[in-house]
């Protein structure tokens, strides 16, 4: 099922989730991890009126290598068709930084380098003036939005007109083989190298406790308590970053 990402900032999240709750929304699948709460991602998600909702805090967890703080994006917010919504420029970065990190974790879906061809094709693209160097610049997200760029150019035989000559590669052919491969073998729900995230939030997050928080969370996902459960996630948690270890020194 697709869902609807809306982000909103500070206490006003609570807010809108109590809103939901009280004019019919129902809390959907498992609750957000306690470590999640305090890294600022998304609360709860939200069944209302047959849509999925994730209220977020925050594009990222706060946690993750690259970001976009709510700091950069609250000044630049634009009003489009009455809705306030990110600059053209930024959401398209922030469209690279989804696909990139969701593929990282092993999953993919085609649509969202369509998505990239699409929205700089648009009416609200075409007036935003913003240099995209300066931004990756700024945001130091160089490299997981080039990956992308690069990825969705050679999906569809396209060039975005905006990106800069000194920013531009060619992908190898094994990095086609591989990226070829990797559509072919994945899907958008597949999280088979989950913990290379995983264990990048673990270094970020700072203080020996809240590590053991979210080693705890990542451990007892689902609620389970039992001696059996832990077990069978500990086994699935090693095998699972055995074979992220194997994919990534390929």
């Amino acid at each position: 099922m697709s869902n609807l990402d809306i982000l909103i900032m500070g206490e006003k999240a609570t807010q809108a989730f109590d809103l939901l709750l009280k004019n019919g929304a129902q809390v959907s699948g498992e609750g957000a991890a306690a470590h999640d709460l305090k890294t600022g991602h998304h609360l709860p998600p939200l069944l209302f009126q047959g849509v999925l909702i994730e209220l977020h805090t925050s594009l990222f967890p706060l946690d993750m290598n690259h970001q976009i703080p709510n700091s950069f994006i609250e000044p630049r917010l634009i009003q489009y068709d009455q809705v306030s919504t990110l600059p053209p420029m930024l959401n398209f970065c922030y469209l690279c930084l989804h696909a990139y990190s969701t593929m990282r974790r092993g999953g993919i879906r085609l649509s969202w380098f369509l998505d990239l061809v699409l929205l700089s094709r648009s009416d609200y693209f075409q007036k935003d003036e913003t240099s995209l160097s300066a931004l990756l610049q700024q945001l130091k997200i160089e490299k997981p939005v080039m990956d992308i760029i690069h990825r969705a150019e050679f999906l569809f035989d396209y060039r975005f007109p905006f990106v800069p000559a000194e920013l531009r590669s060619t992908m190898s052919p094994d990095e086609i083989s591989d990226f070829i491969h990797f559509i072919h073998s994945s899907g958008q729900q597949d999280t088979r190298y989950s913990y290379a995230i995983a264990f990048e939030r673990l270094k970020n997050t700072k203080g020996f406790i809240n590590k053991i928080r979210f080693i705890k969370s990542v451990i007892m996902r689902g609620g389970h308590t039992d001696l059996a459960s832990i077990m069978r996630r500990l086994g699935t948690l090693s095998i699972r970053s055995l074979k992220m270890l194997f994919f990534r020194s390929k």
